[in-house]
């Protein structure tokens, strides 16, 4: 068993879902859990159960898809805790149908929540981390796309975009050198519901 006692992590999407699992095993291993949503209410009942069963957990509500808003749940985690150790780019959107019969409305806020969205939580978590030291920042995908499932292949495509490290290295010009930030792109199998 390992132990994630004394780390803080935030988890978008983490209201329900693979986010809410992801939630609930953080803190039961230990780590002071910020569940971040978009619906409040959901991000409070997960808190909620993360408190019951003897765990350390605050909620927010996060649209990550507007950068002011991801940044400042972020940022007020970071004013809380004193510190952030891991990110899970969890938060996404789904929607069956291909490039033929999607919608230019439909692909811009698919494209703004699964891939615009893991980078407007990215860079106040990055910043962090490189001022702290380090961290590990967990970025979700989807295995739909290795194994083909063409209704959702429009979807798959983008929410798989951000799964390959976003950040190779971001050196100081002056040390060269980089804090121990670790990328980590997850693949999970999931049910897409429109």
């Amino acid at each position: 068993m390992f132990s994630l006692s004394g780390k803080v992590a935030a988890i978008t999407g983490a209201g329900s879902g693979i986010g809410k699992a992801i939630a609930l095993a953080f803190a039961k291993h230990g780590a002071h859990v910020a569940v971040l949503d978009l619906n409040l209410s959901a991000a409070e009942e997960v808190v909620t159960e993360i408190k019951n069963a003897g765990g350390s957990a605050e909620a927010a509500a996060c649209d990550v898809s507007v950068r002011d808003a991801a940044a400042a749940a972020i940022n007020a985690i970071i004013t809380n805790r004193g510190r952030l150790d891991i990110l899970v780019n969890n938060a996404g959107i789904a929607h069956v149908g291909n490039v033929s019969n999607t919608s230019e409305e439909d692909f811009d806020r698919i494209y703004r929540v699964n891939v615009k969205g893991v980078a407007n939580c990215l860079k106040p978590a990055f910043d962090q981390m490189a001022k702290q030291g380090g961290g590990v920042i967990l970025n979700m995908a989807s295995m739909r796309l290795v194994t083909r499932n063409p209704p959702a292949m429009l979807i798959v495509a983008m929410r798989t975009a951000m799964a390959p490290r976003i950040v190779v290295a971001e050196a100081d010009p002056e040390s060269c050198s980089m804090p121990p930030i670790r990328m980590i792109p997850l693949m999970a199998l999931v049910t897409l519901i429109s």
